[in-house]
């Protein structure tokens, strides 16, 4: 363990003194602030105010409509004929003109009229609006007391609960802590699976690994160095997390305390277009951190931060053992193609099958992909948080285990003999007869 312990030591520092690192590190909050307030930012600052024309020639629903800070909604022309208003503003930038016909009721269809291309905000604030409207009116019409209306369309939220509990939770936001955990993995091993591999080749094309495999077994180097850059993984992701909360916080309160973004959030529509259900929850006393603790407080969060960091670490090994494999089979990154697609495709594959998990968590397909052991990591993370029976979750766990240990063992016997072979390439035959080499 002493020399494991070394050359985790030696892969750790050497990384993390190199100036890609550091450069990286500070860089990557940096760029993840500026990419999620950034285009907010732009967005609201080249969104000019819109001039909206009202043509409604059934007179009835002029005044339905209610102006935002990005949009005005002119009714005083409402009974004006609608070509004179189309020849008036014909080459004006951000004037729109809605026109209702007499036959919307049946048509359930409207037109809006402008030199460029309405936005989805303003088109689908229009459609929501209206339709609400529509829906009223057709009660009405079919002698349904105008009263009771308002009853008859309240949406209706869904909530979902096991049978044998009393809790109930929202499926939103289990997929997104689902989901959200399952990026996590998914990128982590991807990121850092690869640079076990780049590293093993380096050292192989070097010639430093005749010198090392001198005072260390390979499968030694082989765990030292899988650890090593775990380490070196776990530091940039925690550095990340502390820097990007020091770099995003302050950047999302000044681009919220800016007066005119604050009207924004304040009034009923914080973009045209936006539901009201989603601005009528931001009290303006409540804070984004506050909002989120209500949000996913509930969840049971020892369980899957215990299954994450399990599902994480375990997961990692298992394929940051095969990534060495490959490493040791090839002289340089052009050969790995070959042996890389069996590796990654679990793992693209996992993510691509994320919706249908989130959609039927408790499906055939959710419940065999989560036990296999090359797709368990990040399905299982997706379909957690939607309270897994314990008997499953142990089965998954105990089957990742011992394929973990069963796949480190067979790519440290393709690692002891790949590390020394060179100027060959390496085919899947020669690969399967170094498993069975004695020594």
């Amino acid at each position: 363990m002493g020399k494991i312990g070394l050359i985790i030591r030696r892969e750790y520092l050497t990384r993390v003194k190199k100036k890609s690192f550091v450069i990286l590190t500070l860089l990557g909050p940096i760029l993840w602030g500026g990419l999620i307030i950034v285009p907010a930012y732009l967005n609201e600052a080249t969104d000019s105010l819109k001039q909206i024309y009202i043509v409604d020639q059934t007179n009835v629903y002029y005044d339905i409509f209610e102006n935002s800070p990005k949009a005005h909604f002119h009714k005083e022309l409402h009974d004006a004929p609608l070509e004179t208003l189309r020849a008036m503003f014909r080459d004006s930038d951000n004037v729109y003109i809605l026109y209702i016909s007499p036959e919307v009721l049946q048509a359930r269809k409207v037109t809006v009229f402008s030199k460029q291309t309405p936005n989805v905000n303003l088109t689908s604030y229009i459609s929501i609006t209206l339709a609400s409207e529509l829906q009223r009116d057709l009660l009405v019409k079919n002698k349904i007391d105008k009263s009771l209306v308002d009853e008859y369309i309240k949406p209706v939220s869904v909530t979902s609960a096991k049978i044998d509990s009393a809790k109930i939770t929202n499926t939103d936001k289990l997929s997104k802590i689902g989901f959200g955990l399952g990026i996590f993995i998914y990128v982590f091993i991807f990121l850092y699976s690869s640079q076990v591999m780049r590293g093993v080749i380096e050292e192989k094309t070097s010639r430093v690994i005749e010198v090392i495999i001198s005072s260390v077994k390979p499968f030694q180097l082989m765990m030292g160095k899988i650890l090593g850059i775990a380490c070196v993984g776990l530091t940039q992701f925690l550095l990340w997390i502390i820097l990007s909360v020091a770099v995003i916080t302050p950047l999302s309160n000044s681009f919220l305390n800016d007066k005119h973004y604050k009207e924004i959030s304040d009034s009923r529509h914080l973009t045209i277009g936006m539901p009201t259900s989603a601005t009528e929850n931001m009290d303006s006393g409540e804070t984004a951190s506050s909002k989120a603790l209500e949000y996913f407080g509930d969840q049971p969060w020892g369980l899957i931060i215990g299954c994450f960091v399990f599902y994480y670490v375990i997961g990692y090994l298992l394929y940051a053992s095969l990534f060495a494999a490959v490493g040791s089979a090839v002289d340089s990154e052009t050969d790995t193609q070959q042996f890389m697609l069996p590796v990654t495709v679990p793992l693209i594959f996992s993510m691509a099958i994320s919706g249908i998990i989130v959609s039927n968590p408790d499906g055939p397909m959710a419940f065999w992909f989560s036990m296999i052991p090359l797709t368990s990591p990040i399905v299982m993370m997706i379909r957690l948080p939607f309270h897994v029976p314990a008997w499953q979750l142990a089965l998954s766990m105990g089957m990742l285990l011992g394929f973990f240990v069963l796949m480190t063992w067979l790519a440290g016997r393709i690692y002891r003999t790949g590390i020394l072979m060179y100027g060959k390439k390496a085919s899947w035959k020669e690969v399967g007869k170094w498993l069975f080499y004695k020594g």
